[in-house]
């Protein structure tokens, strides 16, 4: 980097990030893109994309939804599915009018294409956490868009990032001109835009990452197996294909929001760290409460009854062993 001396617009190794994963994920390298991080990337995609309406679940991390606020499109807030905990997208057809899907994949879970829902609507996929099952993209729609985050707490990291899948070159090279002020063949600005580059030190970042895949892959796959064990002893119920996926989330389910304070009070008193990564629906925060009109009951009792417990490589079989000796009193019935 610093003997080519670019550090960021579409620097070669921001262009290597691209033509990489897109020989992962079987489509195009013009088809991908990189940016800033995901929350940019959404915004621009949301903007770029005619629909006007942006039906979106109520049950995500806030964003999804700030994403279409900041594109300047109308935010539309739905429930989701109690057992896929995403969009229930055969809800809707092309009848909702000039509108757009825009999906969250919860947790890091795998997700095959192309989603259910009416195929003459745009669909945007918010699969921040899923890049590390490296699912396919061969059959993504043309208008159909996913966007996956590079942050540091997902696989595959790079401090901070996105990559995004199009699915046409001609969208992909609209988003590119949208993260550099508009400018497309010159230095003038030929629509509202902004700066939402992946600079180059973040690639090489994520170019390392790449490097060392199969051992990283590999430990999450160890983690993985540890949680999956203790889940599968005290009966938990996981978060969907949990036990499929390379997910940087330990996400269980108690029976009920009582229980699920219970035990993470309980766990903190062992000094045992968790998360409630989605506390609330959407409609329930002060930022997005004037999009509802009403309450989103699937989405509401996710929220208070869904806990992130501690997971990853960095912890030991020891460590797993204390989280289950700790958990066992505390969701075993006497």
């Amino acid at each position: 980097m610093d003997d080519v001396g670019i550090y960021s617009n579409f620097g070669p190794l921001a262009r290597e990030v691209e033509t990489r994963y897109a020989e992962l994920l079987g489509v195009p390298d013009s088809n991908v893109a990189t940016a800033a991080n995901a929350t940019m990337a959404l915004t621009g995609v949301v903007q770029l994309t005619e629909a006007r309406n942006w039906l979106t679940q109520a049950w995500t991390f806030p964003a999804t939804a700030h994403s279409v606020i900041a594109a300047r499109k109308l935010l539309d807030l739905r429930d989701v599915d109690e057992t896929t905990w995403m969009l229930e997208a055969r809800a809707v057809d092309s009848s909702e009018g000039n509108s757009g899907l825009l999906f969250t994949v919860p947790f890091g879970s795998d997700f095959r294409l192309p989603m259910d829902g009416d195929p003459s609507l745009p669909i945007v996929i918010d699969a921040a956490a899923s890049l590390g099952n490296l699912p396919t993209m061969r059959e993504l729609p043309q208008s159909s868009v996913v966007v996956f985050s590079l942050h540091a707490t997902k696989i595959l990291g790079c401090g901070e990032g996105a990559l995004v899948v199009f699915g046409t070159s001609e969208r992909a090279e609209a988003f590119r001109a949208w993260q550099n002020f508009g400018f497309r063949g010159s230095r003038e600005a030929q629509f509202a835009a902004t700066n939402a580059k992946l600079p180059e030190v973040s690639a090489a970042y994520a170019l390392a990452a790449l490097d060392e895949w199969p051992q990283i892959r590999h430990s999450w796959e160890e983690s993985r197996e540890q949680a999956l064990a203790i889940s599968i002893d005290l009966g938990l119920d996981l978060a969907p294909q949990f036990e499929t996926s390379v997910s940087p989330y330990w996400m269980v389910r108690l029976p009920d929001a009582a229980l699920t304070v219970a035990v993470e009070a309980g766990l903190a008193e062992a000094g045992i760290q968790t998360r409630r990564w989605w506390p609330k629906a959407l409609n329930e925060m002060t930022a997005f409460a004037r999009f509802s009109n009403g309450g989103f009951p699937n989405s509401e009792r996710l929220s208070r009854s869904t806990l992130g417990l501690p997971h990853g490589p960095h912890l030991s079989r020891p460590d797993y062993d204390r989280i289950w000796k700790q958990l066992k009193p505390l969701v075993r019935k006497p």
